[in-house]
């Protein structure tokens, strides 16, 4: 029977291409000596370097420093390289994958149900994998997890009227601040109980219902009606906030009225 191979870097491992960094005919190819300097400083910075040859990117990938192998993940645009990374026991390096668009996509679903709360989170953040992003939600416990769900601006909408309905005010702040969430679900959350979603959806350009408008220029919490004002609001709300009793909204609404843009 056929043996898997193993990670790279790991004892016995079998040779493959995903298995070692290659070391014969690479000493002239640009960083490779650097990229095995005992200074873990230099190490760094020949793994920020854009565009690694990929044996050099190999050589990094099983340094045995976690935060070089980490910025390694965090920018290299090899998919080979990010697929071999992505078992790496170092959980700041399977976030960096995870959250890293060229790794290749399946690489990055699998990471998507990584034990560790933050890889998942730095996957959820940043898919675009929208089916696989309302799985995730659908099971998902940990809130700061739901909240990068609920900021990624590619989540579907139905993701994310999910999350705007969720017990945590704070995946609900975060569905509240996403341009893609649905301007009638943005609706629903300028009536919110927590005054920093509504503000937070008071201050979001896809609101576009005139009456959550007006309403929220009435709103009983000064940050709320000042959150209008960092986005386009039509003429008449901005001269009612220009008499508003609280002093830092008349101030914003004053600014708004002599630049004409929002604050």
């Amino acid at each position: 029977m056929t043996q898997a191979r193993k990670p790279a870097g790991s004892p016995g491992a079998t040779g493959g291409q995903y298995d070692h960094a290659p070391t014969t005919g690479t000493g002239d190819l640009p960083g490779f000596d650097r990229a095995s300097s005992p200074d873990p400083a230099v190490r760094d910075d020949v793994a920020l370097t854009d565009g690694l040859p990929r044996p050099v990117a190999l050589r990094l990938s099983v340094a045995p420093d976690p935060g070089v192998r980490a910025d390694l993940a965090a920018t290299s645009q090899d998919p080979m390289v990010l697929a071999n990374m992505a078992s790496d026991p170092a959980v700041p390096v399977r976030e960096a994958v995870a959250s890293n668009l060229a790794a290749p996509r399946g690489t990055r679903s699998l990471l998507a149900r990584d034990p560790d709360p933050r890889v998942r989170a730095a996957w959820a953040g940043t898919t675009d994998d929208q089916a696989a992003l309302d799985r995730l939600v659908s099971r998902e416990q940990v809130t700061f997890v739901r909240c990068d769900a609920a900021a990624n601006p590619l989540a579907g909408r139905g993701t994310l009227d999910r999350l705007a309905g969720d017990p945590n005010p704070r995946v609900r702040l975060e569905a509240a601040a996403n341009p893609s969430t649905r301007p009638d679900t943005l609706a629903v959350l300028t009536g919110d109980t927590d005054r920093r979603v509504r503000g937070s959806a008071a201050s979001n350009p896809s609101l576009t219902d005139p009456d959550a408008l007006q309403a929220l220029s009435r709103d009983g919490s000064p940050s709320v009606r000042a959150a209008l004002l960092r986005r386009p609001v039509p003429d008449d709300i901005v001269s009612r906030l220009s008499r508003d009793k609280d002093e830092t909204v008349r101030t914003l609404a004053a600014q708004v009225k002599r630049t004409g843009r929002p604050v």
